[in-house]
């Protein structure tokens, strides 16, 4: 047996998180609902070294491979096409050759009988907002309208981010080349200077003091500080991947 973490909704509109145990996902789906409850989402329940493992290999979608999909895919629909159909061609011929093996799964699952939101939700590599309107569009009969105005968030969004990354080259360029010089003086230069000072006995003031006493230790133990640093950052990382930590960074 194995824990499903489920993100379900109840027939009075609240949404919130179920553990459930079952055999595989497909049972855990069924048992939530038998219980009268709607499966936004369901995924494995992940120790800290899983996830880890999850995280590096998980299969990402890039911002603009995924406008054009679904540029394509509300273009199919509006032409009257079947979702099916859609997907069938989607598959073969998206152009984001990395985006067709993932629709090939989407495509199956909804061949199965499942609905779209569920078999992109099942799939893992969608966002949770994309499903969830991809589930308001098929209960409302309104697909390629929701599907109009997320196309226009994720325009709006792709744009945001393009510039932001470009705006931040130099000063990320800034601050590794600042972190890099400070390395060396705190960890080579400034080992050197104290050796000096204290053969010559001078006095020294107490800032200076200060950032010897800082720099000697850390320099013999400098493989040791990267790698718990290292470690920590990988932590922090997979927290915010976690419900409780997204939520806490929101």
């Amino acid at each position: 047996m194995a824990e499903f973490v489920c993100k379900v909704g109840d027939t009075a509109g609240r949404v919130f998180q179920h553990v459930e145990t079952a055999q595989s996902e497909g049972e855990a789906r069924q048992r939530l609902a038998d219980r009268g409850l709607y499966v936004f989402s369901v995924r494995r329940h992940l120790d800290f070294i899983t996830q880890l493992g999850k995280t590096s290999g998980e299969k990402k979608i890039r911002p603009q491979d995924f406008l054009v999909f679904n540029q394509q895919f509300n273009t199919l629909i509006k032409a009257g096409l079947p979702i099916l159909k859609a997907l069938d061609l989607l598959a073969e011929r998206a152009a984001a050759e990395d985006l067709r093996p993932i629709l090939g799964e989407v495509r199956q699952r909804v061949r199965d009988g499942a609905l779209l939101s569920e078999a992109m939700s099942a799939q893992g590599s969608f966002p949770g907002v994309y499903v969830t309107v991809i589930a308001a569009g098929e209960r409302s009969g309104n697909l390629t309208g929701v599907l109009e105005q997320y196309i226009t968030y994720l325009r709006v969004s792709t744009g945001f981010r393009s510039g932001l990354v470009t705006a931040l080259i130099y000063p990320a360029v800034l601050v590794a080349t600042a972190i890099l010089v400070v390395t060396y003086v705190v960890t080579y230069a400034m080992p050197r200077f104290a050796e000096l000072y204290h053969e010559l006995n001078v006095p020294l003031p107490a800032p200076t003091q200060i950032l010897l006493a800082i720099a000697t230790p850390l320099r013999t133990y400098f493989l040791v500080f990267v790698g718990l640093t290292a470690f920590v950052a990988i932590a922090i990382f997979l927290w915010t991947r976690s419900q409780a930590g997204a939520l806490a960074i929101d």
